[in-house]
C-alpha cells in the first residue's frame, strides 16, 4: 500500500505503462490512475480549504468534512465501470476462451485407446530412467509441442514421473505453449486489475486519512453506509 504523502507527491508505486490506445485494458487503467491521483489532490486542496476558513466551527468543519468524503468517494466509484471492471470483465472472456482452448479433443473409441497405449509405454520407459532425465524429457517434450509425451506425464494416473510441483509448473507451460497469445493476454489483465484494486483501496484510504477518519468510519463511509 502507498503512504499518502508519497501518494500526493510521487503518484502511485505501481505506475501503468502508457499505451497509444486509450480505449486497451492498459490505456483505461492508466486513465483510471491520472483520475484517482486528480481526485485525490483536488480533495486535499479543498480539505485544507475547510481547515483555513474561519467561518466554520469545529462541528461544521466535521460536518463539511464527512460530506465532502461521501461525495468523493462515489465519484472515484463511477471510475470503475470503464476501467477496473471492464478489465476484470476482459479477464473472465479470456480465461474462458483459454480454457476451451485446452478442453479435450473429441476422440473416438480406438483413437483413446491408442493414445492410451502409447501413453503407457512412454510411462514404462521413463520410470526406467533416472528422475534427472524424467525432469529433461517432460521439459524437451514441451518445448517440442509433443502431445504425447506430455500426456504421458500430464494423464499420469500415479503421478510419481516427477515431484508434484514440477508437474503443475509443466501443465500451466504446457497450457501457455498451446496459445502463448492468450496466456500472455491474462497475465497483463490479471496484472493490471491487481494494480487497480490497490489504487482504488489507497485512494479510498487517502480521502479518509485526509479527513481524519477514524478507521472503523473508513469502512462505514466506503462501504455507502456513512456514519450513525
Amino acid at each position: 500500500m502507498d503512504s499518502l504523502a508519497a501518494l500526493l507527491k510521487f503518484g502511485f508505486s505501481t505506475r501503468i505503462a502508457e499505451d497509444p490506445d486509450a480505449q486497451s485494458p492498459r490505456g483505461r487503467a492508466l486513465k483510471a490512475q491520472q483520475a484517482l491521483l486528480d481526485v485525490l489532490r483536488r480533495f486535499k486542496a479543498m480539505i485544507d480549504g475547510i481547515d483555513a476558513d474561519t467561518r466554520f466551527t469545529a462541528q461544521g468543519k466535521a460536518e463539511k468534512k464527512k460530506e465532502l468524503v461521501e461525495a468523493t468517494i462515489k465519484e472515484t466509484q463511477t471510475f470503475k465501470p470503464l476501467t477496473l471492471t471492464h478489465i476484470e470483465q476482459r479477464l473472465a472472456e479470456v480465461r474462458d476462451k483459454f480454457a476451451r482452448g485446452q478442453a479435450p479433443k473429441d476422440e473416438g473409441i480406438g483413437e483413446i485407446l491408442t493414445r492410451l497405449f502409447h501413453q503407457k509405454e512412454v510411462r514404462d520407459h521413463l520410470r526406467a530412467a533416472g528422475p534427472q532425465s524424467r525432469v529433461q524429457a517432460l521439459k524437451q517434450a514441451i518445448e517440442r509441442r509433443d502431445e504425447q509425451t506430455v500426456g504421458a506425464f500430464l494423464d499420469d494416473p500415479i503421478g510419481d514421473l516427477v515431484h508434484p510441483q514440477l508437474l503443475e509448473e509443466a501443465r500451466r507451460d504446457w497450457q501457455r505453449a498451446q496459445n502463448p497469445a492468450l496466456a500472455d493476454e491474462i497475465t497483463e489483465l490479471e496484472s493490471l486489475a491487481k494494480t487497480l484494486t490497490v489504487n482504488f483501496a489507497d485512494v479510498a484510504s487517502g480521502i479518509n486519512e485526509l479527513a481524519g477518519n477514524k478507521p472503523d468510519l473508513r469502512e462505514r463511509i466506503e462501504a455507502g453506509q456513512g456514519q450513525t
